[in-house]
């Protein structure tokens, strides 16, 4: 189980690899596991039929972390 987007996802590609518990949780349960279909991104995808801002993070809260900054 999983998301299908994953492999071309910023998010995941940022945090797979740790940055702390918080992104390893989404991680866990919106990349990998059961929280798939609710992913923020995804739906951002598909209502604004394009691709989501760098920094939303699966779970529709804004990571500064990321490069596309966004308070």
């Amino acid at each position: 189980m999983g998301c299908e987007k994953m492999k071309l996802c910023p998010f995941f590609a940022e945090f797979k690899d740790g940055f702390g518990s918080h992104y390893q949780v989404m991680i866990q349960s919106y990349c990998q596991g059961v929280l798939s279909d609710m992913c923020k991104r995804k739906k951002y995808e598909s209502v604004e039929g394009g691709l989501a801002p760098e920094n939303l993070c699966p779970s529709g809260h804004y990571s500064k972390r990321l490069t596309g900054q966004h308070t």
